[in-house]
């Protein structure tokens, strides 16, 4: 609930009951702090047709954030993890404006990896219920010990690049593949200039898109810590807010076309 528009509730990190704070997914200086564009659709409308489905657009200022942490996880997670993630965003923005946004070559990374990883994972309890963070104590447990390390469970962090301007916040969400498994996979994502990242459980690189390059690896490393890497990320278009899903605008129109000769019905 409300109060004086002081927002009262459950912290989506610790789980704590109180006031709530914003918090800049991703931080401020990751180029979050301007104009955005929200687009709100027809359901049905955009069942049918994702990519001419009419739209509203409201337009924001101050960047995109959400309300769902206390000021002691807002505090901390923001001091110890947000200046070494936004130090990569600002190098991935400058290999993307000299590639014009097409990177396809090895890289040098240089970064502080656990400290990246930390704020990504944040980033993920930040837009999530807090019924998330219930169910995945690891997660809880690796950002708010600023010192602790390896990621433990059956989490995997993915990573692309993206550099147009359709954004991507899907929550919690499940897919599945009954010809490799019973068992659901989950799915949580994010995609803001000049990454996009996605959270997952126990999955190997087979039930996901393959061009998605799997950074879990940063985890295994000392806070604070620097680090140089060679990697290759792909740019990859973020069309419609189904996680997981990189098709292009030509593809989705293929597909939906291909859908309409063989169900004339639907």
């Amino acid at each position: 609930m409300t109060k004086n528009k002081v927002k009262i509730g459950v912290c989506s990190i610790c789980g704590s009951e109180g006031e709530l704070t914003k918090e800049h997914v991703p931080p401020q200086k990751a180029f979050n702090k301007g104009r955005w564009t929200q687009h709100l659709y027809n359901n049905e409308e955009w069942q049918n047709n994702p990519l001419e489905a009419p739209q509203k657009r409201i337009f924001k200022q101050g960047g995109i954030t959400f309300t769902s942490i206390c000021g002691k996880c807002n505090n901390n997670t923001g001091s110890w993890y947000a200046p070494a993630f936004s130090d990569w965003c600002h190098y991935g923005m400058d290999i993307l404006r000299r590639s014009n946004g097409k990177s396809s070559v090895y890289v040098p990374n240089t970064l502080k990896p656990l400290n990246t990883i930390k704020q990504i994972i944040t980033m993920f309890l930040a837009i999530n219920e807090p019924e998330f963070a219930q169910r995945n104590q690891e997660l809880v447990k690796f950002v708010l010990n600023r010192d602790y390390y390896p990621l433990a469970g059956n989490y995997k962090v993915w990573a692309y690049y993206k550099f147009d301007s359709k954004l991507r916040y899907v929550k919690e969400s499940y897919i599945g593949n009954l010809n490799k498994s019973i068992k659901p996979i989950m799915l949580t994502e994010i995609a803001y200039p000049p990454y996009g990242f996605v959270l997952s459980d126990s999955v190997d690189k087979s039930e996901i898109d393959y061009k998605l390059v799997n950074i879990t690896h940063f985890s295994y490393h000392e806070y604070d810590q620097e680090k140089s890497f060679e990697m290759k990320l792909p740019t990859l278009p973020t069309e419609i807010n189904i996680p997981g899903d990189y098709r292009s605008s030509e593809e989705i129109t293929k597909t939906i076309i291909e859908n309409k000769l063989k169900y004339p019905d639907r």
